[in-house]
């Protein structure tokens, strides 16, 4: 059976030029699409068309989900119990978010229609409600230029607190699951009142409490690329040398160049799904792979702290992460957890 995950051969949309699916961000919210298209060509191909395939080698289902791959695109429980309708809505998620390539084999029998007898129960179908806090009782009626934001395909909870420039913990409190937001979903975004100028000789204001914000915040010669988790440290690992680090985060989270500089690789890339590179002044060069989706174009000049990319999970990856190197003005490989503390960079990694 083929992997959703890590067999995701490079280039595999292309050959199978069946469908073409828009690939857009997860993790921090992503507005999902309805199924459109029939599925039952490429259960056949994976699982004979048995949609509770279980056979023990850590692929389930009619569509042979890997665990991982199931639950980060929003399944729960094991995908072989669940329904074909369940499964095929999943499947829509991760067509979305990796396209037809993360079934690399099996993708080129994947039409356009619907899948027979695979109708989702009407409770599947409809989009979640956000959930909206009620106003405290004391509190007086909310004024009427509180602003809103109408969700699109394509968005996440994190784009959009960077573009409207307000608290992503706000928006996420105002859905049921962070990692799944649908079009035509509401979400307030305060009061369109400018706040009062402060004092000319009042104090700088905190950092913010959102990492997002607190990950771009400042400009700096050199800034951490990405908030979240460090999974991997550089060095030996399995065997092998891992010429980098891992940060875990959602599918979707903002990836920042971590020094100024031009932008040499932007796209495909083998092992990685995709990647960019920057070649910095110094001439050392950085390197950010399993990116979702890309935001620069080859030629093109960014400064640190400036948004390059996205968080993903193409590629060989095991999980929604960023791989991150540093090459000297030699090519050697650093390892970028000492190169960003030997640049006076306190990484705030959390978890």
């Amino acid at each position: 059976m083929t992997s959703i995950n890590i067999k995701n051969a490079l280039g595999a949309a292309a050959t199978a030029g069946a469908v073409v699916a828009l690939p857009i961000a997860f993790g921090g919210g992503v507005a999902q699409a309805q199924p459109s298209h029939d599925w039952s060509g490429v259960a056949e191909c994976e699982s004979s068309g048995n949609w509770a395939a279980n056979t023990g080698n850590g692929f389930y289902g009619g569509l042979q989900f890997k665990q991982s791959t199931w639950e980060g695109f929003g399944g729960s429980g094991n995908p072989a119990n669940a329904s074909k309708a369940e499964q095929i809505r999943v499947a829509e998620n991760v067509l979305a978010g990796q396209g037809v390539g993360a079934w690399p084999v099996c993708g080129q029998y994947l039409t356009s229609g619907t899948t027979p007898g695979a109708d989702a129960p009407a409770e599947q179908a409809a989009a979640p409600a956000p959930e909206v806090a009620p106003a405290p009782a004391a509190a007086p009626p909310a004024p009427a230029d509180v602003q809103s934001y109408i969700v699109k395909l394509g968005d996440t909870l994190s784009g959009i607190a960077l573009t409207e420039q307000v608290s992503l913990q706000d928006l996420v409190a105002q859905v049921v699951n962070p990692d799944l937001i649908y079009p035509g979903d509401a979400l307030a975004l305060g009061s369109s009142q400018a706040p009062a100028p402060a004092a000319p000789e009042a104090p700088a204001a905190p950092a913010p409490a959102d990492p997002v914000a607190a990950a771009t915040q400042a400009v700096q010669d050199i800034v951490q690329p990405v908030v979240g988790t460090l999974t991997s440290n550089f060095g030996s690992r399995w065997g092998t040398q891992h010429g980098g680090i891992d940060v875990a985060a959602p599918i979707g989270t903002p990836v920042l160049a971590t020094e100024g500089g031009e932008v040499i690789s932007a796209g495909p890339a083998d092992g990685f799904g995709q990647w960019v590179r920057i070649l910095h002044p110094s001439g050392a060069t950085s390197v950010y792979g399993h990116i979702n989706t890309f935001l620069v174009n080859v030629g093109e000049t960014v400064s640190a702290g400036q948004q390059i990319a996205t968080v993903g999970n193409l590629g060989q990856s095991t999980g929604p992460h960023l791989h991150f190197e540093v090459h000297d003005a030699a090519g050697i490989k650093l390892d970028p957890a000492a190169w960003l503390a030997d640049n006076g960079v306190v990484a705030s990694w959390l978890g």
